[in-house]
C-alpha cells in the first residue's frame, strides 16, 4: 500500500526543484509522459557486513538520509509521469577491483522502501514491481544507479 508523504518545498534542494519545473514544462509542451527515469547517487549503501555491527539508531539515521535523497527524486517522477513504475534496476558501482558479495548490498532495504515512500513504486512486493540488481567493480567511481521504468 502506498504511503503519502508530505514534504515541505523548502526541503527539496534547488537543483531538484529546477528539474521538477523543467519536467512539468516539458510535459505541457509535448503531452508525453515519461516512461523511464534514472537516479544517480554518488555513493553506495553500506554492506550488510558493515551494518550488522551498527547500533539501531545509526541504522535508522542512515536509512533516513538515503530516504530523503530518493524521495526528492520522487517529485521529478511525479512531475513527469502518472502511475507507478513496474521495473526497477539497481546498479552498485565500485572504483576498485575488490571482491564484493552482491547480496550484502541488496540487503540494504532502504532503497526499495524509499521508492515506495516517494510514490515511485506502489509496493516493493514481486507482484507490483520487477527488481533486478547489478554489481560492477573496477569502474573508477563509487555510485548507485537506480533505473526506473513504467
Amino acid at each position: 500500500m502506498s504511503q503519502n508523504t508530505h514534504w515541505n518545498k523548502d526541503d527539496i534542494p534547488k537543483d531538484v526543484q529546477e528539474r521538477i519545473a523543467t519536467g512539468i514544462v516539458k510535459e505541457k509542451q509535448d503531452k508525453r509522459k515519461r516512461l523511464s527515469f534514472r537516479i544517480e547517487i554518488d555513493e553506495t549503501p553500506p554492506s550488510q557486513n558493515e551494518t550488522n555491527s551498527w547500533h539501531w539508531a545509526k541504522k535508522a539515521k542512515e536509512k533516513k538520509r538515503w530516504e530523503q535523497t530518493i524521495v526528492n527524486y520522487g517529485y521529478i517522477w511525479k512531475g513527469d509521469t502518472n502511475g507507478y513504475a513496474k521495473k526497477v534496476k539497481i546498479t552498485f558501482m565500485f572504483p576498485d577491483m575488490r571482491r564484493r558479495d552482491k547480496d550484502n548490498y541488496i540487503a540494504w532495504k532502504a532503497i526499495m522502501d524509499s521508492l515506495v515512500k516517494a510514490d515511485i513504486i506502489k509496493d516493493d512486493s514481486v507482484k507490483d514491481v520487477e527488481v533486478t540488481y547489478d554489481l560492477q567493480i573496477g569502474t573508477g567511481e563509487r555510485k548507485t544507479i537506480i533505473e526506473i521504468e513504467k
